[in-house]
């Protein structure tokens, strides 16, 4: 299907400018290619969903991003910085998982960012406190700060996961596919809750970028949709959703975008 077609921009923005840039950059574990050779940006302002299969190698880059993997070439840069070494600008990732310590409570388990970022296990100062508190509510668990994750649903948890990645005051969120496994109305509802806080203006957060495999979710959250292919991981198409939120999925544009992004996903 033809982008121009349907009043949508098919040209993806150049790698020579933005928050976050990926030019030619590839992804190498051994002798094999998990992504690349890849060039994208990512503008301050801008929700991006990196959209792809499975094994594509999504959730390499989202790591590549975060300076927990190098690259084997290319160049990959946040702030014109490379990953690790961009001091002004602080990146938050949240896994599949919520990873929440089972001998720590709710309130426990978020405030770990700032023990960690002092050094001081168990003593937090009463403005961290305050931000931990502040961030329980903003993701509606006033009511469980003293749950233990055991007494907490999946949701629950993964409400838990984002306040404490939140926690760290991030300028960049890296989300991989935090809400996948959970049920389809849960599902729903966190991404509801995420986006509120995303325009809030609430955080220090200047752009989100999150791996999905799901079309409708991509189309109901993002600014720009990054299609790719299967591993290695290219780029093939850039899907710009002009839409205001809170988004209809009864909606027609909402309808004929996500007709494009399944006919760019689509396997050739």
């Amino acid at each position: 299907m033809n982008l121009r077609a349907v009043g949508l921009d098919s040209r993806a923005p150049q790698p020579d400018a933005g928050l976050v840039v990926a030019d030619n950059v590839v992804i190498r574990f051994g002798d094999v290619d998990a992504a690349g050779p890849i060039s994208f940006s990512v503008m301050s302002g801008e929700f991006i969903s990196l959209l792809g299969p499975s094994g594509c190698g999504k959730s390499s880059l989202l790591r590549a991003i975060a300076g927990l993997i190098p690259i084997a070439s290319g160049r990959l840069s946040i702030a014109g910085q490379p990953p690790g070494e961009a001091a002004a600008m602080r990146v938050g990732l949240m896994f599949q998982k919520p990873l929440l310590l089972p001998w720590r409570t709710t309130l426990q388990n978020i405030v770990l960012p700032a023990e960690i970022a002092t050094g001081s296990s168990g003593a937090i100062d009463r403005s961290e406190r305050s931000q931990a508190l502040e961030l329980v509510r903003m993701v509606g668990l006033s009511e469980f700060a003293d749950a233990y994750p055991h007494q907490l649903s999946g949701g629950m948890q993964q409400r838990a996961a984002l306040a404490r990645t939140l926690m760290s005051d991030p300028d960049i969120l890296l989300l991989d596919e935090p809400f996948g496994a959970l049920d389809e109305f849960t599902r729903e509802a966190l991404n509801e809750k995420l986006l509120s806080i995303w325009k809030s203006g609430a955080t220090r957060l200047k752009a989100v970028i999150m791996v999905t495999h799901s079309i409708p979710e991509a189309v109901a959250m993002s600014d720009r949709i990054l299609v790719l292919s299967s591993r290695p991981a290219r780029l093939l198409e850039v899907v710009p959703v002009r839409l205001s939120h809170p988004r209809d999925p009864a909606n027609a544009d909402f309808a004929r975008i996500l007709g494009v992004t399944r006919a760019a996903a689509r396997p050739s």
